[in-house]
Order: C-alpha cells, then sequence, then structure tokens
C-alpha cells in the first residue's frame, strides 16, 4: 500500500512555538540517550481522519538522526518475534526515511487496518533507540440499507424518505450514511452531510454524530427558505436526543432535532430522523 509523506522542518529557536514540552534531555548533557517524543496532531485541511496520522516528532538534544518508518503492526511484530528488537531496529534504519535530529512534522497517509510507525533516534555515536506511535485506518465497507423517513421541514410536514445505502467500520457495528438527504432524492442540489450510527456487539445503540456537528443537514430548500437541521443535547436536551425502539415497519434509531431558519434565525420543534436498522449487513 502507498503511504504519502510531507513533512515541515522547525527551526530550533522556535522550538517553544512548536509545541514540543520541555522535558529531560533538552539541556546539553542531560541525558546520555537519544530520546525522541512523539506528539498527534490534527490532520491538516484535504485528508481524511479516518486513514491519516499526523506526527510531530522532537528529539532531544542528544539525536542526531532519526529514521521512520510505518507498516501494519501484525507486520512488525511477525518480524520483531522472528528476528528481534535489534534486527527491527536494523530494519527500520534501512528502510524508513531519514531525517535530522529537529522537531519534524509527518503527515502519513492511506493507511487502513493497524499501523505502526517507528521511530529510530541516533546519536553521534551510532547508538539507537526505537520510538513507536499506533493508528488505526478504519476501512469502510458495503453494509447493506436503511429505509429513512425525515422531517427537516419547519411547517412539520414529512418531505422525504425511503432506503439509503450504508457503509460499516469493517470490524465494528458502526455505520455511517453519506449524503443522506441527495440519496432520498436526487433531484437536490448535493448538500455533504456524513451521518455515523454507533452500536455495540449486541446490537444495542450508543451513538449518534454527524459530520457538520452540530448541524445534521445545512442549505435544505423548502421553498424560499434555507433551512439547517440542529442537534445539540448538550444545550437542548429536550428537543435533541435519541432513542431506539420499534413499531410494525421493523427496529429503528429516532434522532430529535431542532430546524433552523436561515431567514428568520429562529429554532423550531419537529425535525427527526427514522433510520430502521433490519436491512443492515451487522458485524459478527
Amino acid at each position: 500500500m502507498k503511504k504519502y509523506l510531507k513533512l515541515a522542518f522547525i527551526a530550533a529557536v522556535a522550538a517553544a512555538f512548536c509545541g514540543c514540552e520541555e522535558s529531560e534531555g533538552t539541556d546539553p548533557g542531560s541525558d546520555a540517550a537519544p530520546v525522541v517524543t512523539i506528539y498527534t496532531n490534527n490532520v491538516p485541511d484535504g485528508y481524511s481522519s479516518d486513514n491519516t496520522v499526523s506526527l510531530r516528532v522532537c528529539p532531544n538534544n542528544m539525536v542526531e538522526k532519526m529514521y521512520v518508518y510505518t507498516e501494519l503492526k501484525d507486520d512488525k511484530d511477525a518480524y520483531i518475534a522472528s528476528n528481534g528488537g535489534a534486527a527491527y531496529i536494523a530494519r527500520v534504519v534501512e528502510n524508513g526515511t531519514e531525517y535530522e535530529g529537529e522537531d519534524t512534522d509527518l503527515v502519513i497517509t492511506d493507511l487502513e487496518g493497524i499501523y505502526a510507525t517507528t521511530v529510530v533516534a541516533e546519536d553521534a555515536g551510532g547508538s539507537r533507540v526505537a520510538y513507536e506511535n499506533i493508528f488505526k485506518g478504519i476501512v469502510w465497507v458495503e453494509a447493506g440499507r436503511s429505509y429513512v423517513y425525515q422531517n427537516i421541514v419547519s411547517d412539520g410536514v414529512m418531505y422525504i424518505s425511503g432506503y439509503v445505502t450504508v457503509q460499516r467500520q469493517s470490524d465494528s457495528n458502526i455505520f455511517r450514511v453519506n449524503d443522506l438527504f441527495c440519496q432520498l432524492d436526487p433531484s437536490l442540489s448535493r448538500i455533504p452531510s456524513t451521518l455515523t450510527f454507533s452500536f455495540d456487539a449486541e446490537r444495542k445503540f450508543t451513538g449518534f454524530t454527524s459530520s457538520m456537528a452540530p448541524f445534521v443537514i445545512v442549505n435544505f430548500p423548502d421553498g424560499d427558505m434555507l433551512l439547517h437541521g440542529y442537534y445539540d443535547p448538550a444545550a437542548y436536551s429536550n428537543y435533541c436526543y435519541t432513542e431506539q425502539d420499534s413499531d410494525e415497519e421493523g427496529d429503528f434509531v429516532y434522532v430529535s432535532l431542532l430546524i433552523l431558519d436561515n431567514n428568520a434565525g429562529s429554532l423550531y420543534t419537529g425535525g427527526y430522523i427514522y433510520f430502521y436498522t433490519d436491512e443492515l449487513e451487522w458485524y459478527e
């Protein structure tokens, strides 16, 4: 699998600005070993947090060079089990990317599965110490369909309903629906929105999120109005909540929403989504 690395070197005079904390080894001679601290940053714009990790590697004053190598954690563990930890350090030096002993930002993407990024720190005398970051890249698979009906119209009239395609994380019962409203009505202009419904191993509902939180949908057309579905249970717990239930049509998750009128700037009650789960393909 091809992985892309981008880096930005940060001058030593800006060490305080880069966010690396002071620690043992920052004063010359205070630590005999080469040490790096690995921080996790927010993923930059243009990358998916599902399969991208953003790291900041901060070495102490003993580090002359760093070598960075990323591979599936199972492959790393198998190599160490067969050859030992010292051999794996040599593997990283031979196959990894070399950097100077300076604060370094890395963006590693296209990771699907559990990956280990190993950083080998090397001092002037050639002594080497390995450090590790573990990242789980999410793999989404097709997981059947759901019947949905919803209201994002302030007069309380149900606008559209129907079947939508659903994806699931490959190793759990976490489901997502991309572009739900355009799936229900292809004539709509694309209104980007990803809704996620989480369940435990016993299929008990555990959580609902939106990629545009606290909004579930924005700029939903209703005549001359543009409406927004709004879900903020912390601020509006009486109106924004979820329930798992069933009726004659099957099992469902109910999401209660508020509706924001873009013209009036007012919140209205009455928004909801019914997400039926009988035709989902569950993780076993």
